[in-house]
């Protein structure tokens, strides 16, 4: 009983913080229990420029966060986080996103400033990775970590790659790996590939 209210306190205590704090910039929660929502007065920290929720129990996400049109690192590594609500990947700031297994929904903004891409989840993605707006016109990105790729979307990823000129580090995991990884000139940048998986 004793653990359940301190957990209701720490909620409560970060539900104040975020409704009377709307000028913070920094909001690094590591390893503090804060529930599996968010909740979503975290949508009033509007100038919030960087979000950090790790090592917890943290589940869902509230579409208040596309409010935050200055926010440029989103960190929900160690958690259960494993989809972000379509407004969030509105957010034209946005940099750095680090999560693990990351749903990437079939739509999302103009991310031509992001940086990192920490990890995403092909397993229900197909064709959509080159259309307008998702994972090929992500121009400038320098960090990819990709789980789950398979025979139904190998060809769309291998598109993608095609574009991504800025990638440093690229790191595949699924069944099959894209044979462009070799040859493409797109890739000619990239230091750092993990490959796991049948070429």
């Amino acid at each position: 009983r004793a653990i359940s209210k301190m957990k209701k306190d720490i909620r409560s205590h970060i539900k104040e913080l975020f409704h009377g704090s709307e000028f913070l910039r920094v909001i690094n929660l590591q390893g503090i229990e804060i529930g599996e929502t968010l909740t979503s007065a975290i949508g009033n920290v509007v100038h919030l420029q960087y979000l950090g929720i790790t090592s917890c129990s943290l589940k869902h996400i509230p579409r208040s966060i596309g409010r935050l049109t200055s926010l440029q690192t989103l960190d929900v590594r160690e958690t259960n986080v494993q989809e972000l609500p379509r407004s969030f990947w509105m957010i034209k700031t946005l940099r750095h996103v680090l999560g693990f297994v990351l749903r990437l929904p079939k739509q999302i903004g103009n991310l031509k400033q992001l940086h990192t891409l920490d990890s995403i989840d092909l397993e229900e993605v197909s064709e959509e990775l080159t259309s307008e707006r998702t994972l090929g016109e992500m121009i400038h990105l320098e960090f990819l970590s990709i789980w789950h790729i398979s025979h139904v979307n190998v060809k769309a990823l291998s598109g993608a790659l095609d574009k991504l000129e800025s990638l440093r580090t690229l790191i595949l995991e699924g069944k099959i790996i894209p044979s462009n990884v070799f040859t493409t000139a797109s890739l000619r940048r990239v230091k750092f590939m993990f490959l796991s998986g049948d070429l």
